[in-house]
């Protein structure tokens, strides 16, 4: 009968149970937690832009100036309007003031029988009057600061800023061109950024709001850490 090899050399040990770390792989698409697209809303000329592809900009900072000396004319001319209108109602405030005062001294004579009474009921139209002018020269007043007011609103849309804390992704518009109203001329993107990314079925219950995951960007060079904050069934 042949004699079995002996073994040497073998260690014992007792086999233990443990949590292993499982891991998923997915690509997806990063985007900006807001996006907005800054638009003209005027016709005019580009003069000077203020803002480069890749800049940090704060809310408020100008972008891009235009140039339109048509909007510049219609502030002037609604201004010289409303103090036109300013000196009217300077004027007719002075007239029913002395048509009051005249219509006082006529009332007195009349209840002394020193004049007639047609010429009382003339001086009572004629205050009439003074009146109905001084408020007109206040609605032409009103007219006049409401066309200044939308004259220079219309002012404001020459001076293009940021609408948020952000980065400028796009600039789509040079110095010399013309703007359209509507005409799309930065890209800003703020608030940080989302990846959004499929995951397979069956991982939605190892999957919860508030967990941290790894990100990797290998166009960027980046490798960073991301938290699971929505999750779309």
């Amino acid at each position: 009968m042949a004699e079995r090899p002996v073994v040497k050399g073998l260690e014992i040990v007792e086999i233990k149970s443990s949590l292993v770390k499982d891991s998923y792989d997915t690509t997806g698409t990063l985007r900006a937690v807001n996006t907005s697209t800054v638009s003209a809303k005027i016709m005019g000329v580009v003069k000077a832009i203020h803002a480069r592809e890749g800049q940090n900009v704060k809310k408020g900072d100008i972008l891009l100036e235009i140039s339109a000396p048509d909007i510049n004319a219609k502030v002037m001319a609604a201004s010289e309007a409303v103090k036109a209108a300013a000196q009217m109602v300077k004027m007719a405030r002075e007239d029913r003031r002395l048509a009051e005062t005249t219509f006082e001294r006529f009332k007195g004579l009349y209840e002394g029988k020193a004049v007639s009474e047609q010429e009382f009921d003339e001086m009572k139209t004629k205050k009439r009057l003074a009146v109905l002018r001084y408020e007109q020269a206040l609605q032409g007043l009103g007219r006049a600061k409401a066309m200044l007011k939308e004259a220079e609103s219309f002012l404001g849309y020459t001076v293009i800023r940021s609408p948020f804390d952000g980065v400028v992704a796009e600039k789509n518009i040079d110095i010399g061109s013309m703007t359209a109203p509507g005409m799309p001329l930065f890209i800003v993107e703020g608030g940080g950024y989302l990846v959004e990314t499929p995951v397979s079925e069956g991982m939605l219950n190892s999957i919860a709001e508030g967990e941290t995951v790894e990100v990797t960007i290998d166009s960027l060079g980046i490798k960073t850490t991301g938290r699971v904050t929505t999750i779309v069934h």
